[in-house]
């Protein structure tokens, strides 16, 4: 989960835990926590998107993949990632 060690002004509220949930309801929501659909941001306006395949098969964030001994790709979508600096 987001977590903050503030040391200077401005800092307050940063990172944000992004969470993929189905819905925004709370069941939801901790749901997505709970299977690990999760990540850190440093702003709201960030958003993130990655696939891995092996052997014919994929998974998004917080899915497994069995990869029965077989390399494992981490794929970009496109867009990757939206909202981050720079």
């Amino acid at each position: 989960m987001g977590n903050s060690d503030t040391h200077l002004e401005g800092q307050i509220g940063i990172p944000h835990t992004v969470v993929f949930a189905e819905d925004l309801s709370t069941p939801a929501v901790l749901a997505g926590i709970r299977v690990g659909r999760s990540w850190i941001a440093e702003s709201a306006a960030v958003d993130l998107s990655l696939t891995a395949v092996a052997a014919g098969r994929n998974a998004g964030i917080g899915e497994r993949l069995a990869t029965h001994g077989k390399p494992c790709w981490v794929v970009r979508r496109s867009p990757a990632a939206r909202g981050r600096p720079g």
